[in-house]
Parts: C-alpha cells; structure tokens; sequence
C-alpha cells in the first residue's frame, strides 16, 4: 500500500515502526520521545521526501 504524503504530497510513507515485541523496533519508538511499555503499540510512518511523521494507535480504537 502506498501512501502519498498529506504535507509536501511528494513522497511516500514507509514504515518507521509498528507495533511489535521486538526491543529494536521498541527503541526505534523511544527514540521518537514516544513512550513502551514491553511492546510497542505505535505504527509510524516517516514521508521518504520530507520526513513528515504520522503517528497511529490502532489498538485504542474499535
């Protein structure tokens, strides 16, 4: 799935992080000033041409 970037509409999204038990993936997170607790639960994705940073929590919603 490709997804053109909502800032600068140049670039696309790649992943960054998603949620995963993985303590790589976990650091890559806390790295972002976001906060883990044992997994991580954020997707990330960063815009390849702009670095615009979209953040999601699919596990708080329904």
């Amino acid at each position: 799935m490709e997804k053109r970037c909502l800032f600068c509409e140049e670039g696309i999204y790649e992943i960054y992080a998603k949620p995963s038990n993985d303590p790589g993936i976990c650091e890559r997170v806390r790295k972002l000033g976001l906060r883990t607790i044992a997994t991580n639960n954020w997707m990330v994705l960063v815009c390849n041409k702009c670095g615009n940073v979209q953040l999601f929590r699919q596990d708080l919603v329904e």
